[in-house]
């Protein structure tokens, strides 16, 4: 789960990157939105998350360059669309870091311009959230899991991997 977990921070780093000259140069504070299944952990700090780690890393400052709210929908999937429609209404959301392709389907019911990070997406074609990998178009990215061609690719890395195997 650490290596989902950093390849997250990766992700939504790469899509905060571009923004950090605007953010020291604006002032802007950008707000990372985070829904899932859980209770909503204590707010992040600069001292308490990958994420933020990762973002002060690129010189982001919590509190000045960006601020990550949260929300749990529990067992009651069908509220992400309100929960992610409060978290625009209560300022501007510069990208979602949400559980899988579920979820992102539901808040995509609420925008499909802010960016959509989802930590397990399975097969985003398929399931209608990208039109390819090549070119996915669309709001959504993420973790790409569950891709045929991709565990072929890595069945044939590893018998290579193997001494002796032929």
């Amino acid at each position: 789960m650490r290596v989902i977990g950093l390849a997250v921070i990766f992700i939504v780093s790469l899509v905060l990157a571009p923004l950090a000259a605007d953010a020291q140069q604006s002032g802007k504070v950008y707000r990372i939105g985070l829904i899932g299944s859980g209770t909503p952990p204590p707010p992040p700090t600069d001292q308490g998350s990958l994420l933020c780690e990762r973002l002060r890393e690129l010189g982001w400052v919590y509190g000045r360059d960006f601020l990550v709210e949260q929300r749990a929908y529990g067992d009651r999937i069908e509220r992400i669309p309100d929960l992610a429609a409060e978290l625009i209404r209560t300022g501007p959301v510069d990208v979602f870091v949400v559980e899988g392709a579920t979820d992102a389907r539901y808040v995509r019911q609420v925008t499909h311009e802010i960016p959509i990070v989802t930590l397990r997406a399975g097969d985003i074609v398929q399931q209608g959230l990208a039109t390819s990998l090549a070119r996915p178009g669309g709001n959504v990215t993420g973790i790409q899991t569950l891709q045929p061609q991709l565990a072929a690719k890595h069945l044939s890395q590893l018998k290579e991997a193997i001494p002796g195997n032929g």
